[in-house]
């Protein structure tokens, strides 16, 4: 006979099974990563159609990653570890590692020293790729502008630039899961944003100016 006394088993949060599936998948798409990479160095110039298959393995393994860790911060499996960083550092660091096609279309210009935030270091670099990534795709090659402010007690975080996909309707859904906004994605990039900047007691406002240029403004207390 059972134990009467014991209590059943807590059911996992979808956070926490999220969690652990990417968890077990890193280390298997790590190895698939490494083995494309060595087949890209090995294989001769001459198999041009192997080596275009391994660079096509090493994008999958990335886009993998990505909807894994968009779905972490969505599903916030990972409460946010909070510390006082530079905001104009951690974007100046974030640029740094960016692939280089497109690079020059993204342009930062802090207008003044802005005071350090209170963030969780690895959610506040996955939600500025995340814009990084989807205003380079949204901007069809214009330029996007990114800038920092200090306004009162709080540090202004905006990106913008052209959207021509995009219209005032659009907005009411950028930033609500399963709209997909980025190629390759899960629906859950921008809303995985959205929830990181909850996650942070912070604000999100998005708007279309005069010219039609989209812009996301976030507002850190």
């Amino acid at each position: 006979m059972p134990d009467s006394t014991s209590t059943a088993a807590t059911p996992a949060t979808a956070g926490e099974v999220v969690r652990h599936i990417a968890h077990d998948l890193r280390q298997p798409l790590s190895t698939i990563e490494s083995i494309a990479y060595y087949l890209d160095i090995t294989l001769p110039d001459t198999e041009a159609r192997a080596r275009a298959q391994a660079g096509r393995l090493q994008q999958m393994v990335e886009q993998c990653n990505c909807i894994l860790t968009d779905a972490i911060h969505y599903l916030q499996a990972a409460p946010p570890r909070m510390e006082l960083l530079d905001l104009s550092e951690l974007i100046s660091e974030t640029l740094a590692e960016w692939p280089g096609e497109g690079m020059s279309q993204i342009r930062y210009e802090p207008e003044e020293q802005v005071a350090a935030v209170l963030v969780d270091a690895s959610q506040a670099q996955h939600l500025l790729c995340n814009l990084f990534r989807f205003f380079q795709q949204a901007a069809h090659g214009g330029d996007v502008f990114v800038r920092t402010w200090a306004q009162g007690e709080q540090t202004c975080l905006e990106f913008s630039g052209p959207a021509p996909d995009y219209d005032a309707e659009s907005l009411a859904t950028l930033f609500e899961p399963f709209n997909t906004h980025l190629q390759g994605g899960s629906g859950l990039a921008l809303a995985s944003v959205r929830h990181i900047v909850e996650a942070h007691g912070a604000t999100l406002n998005a708007s279309f100016d005069a010219r039609g240029h989209l812009h996301v403004r976030i507002m850190f207390r």
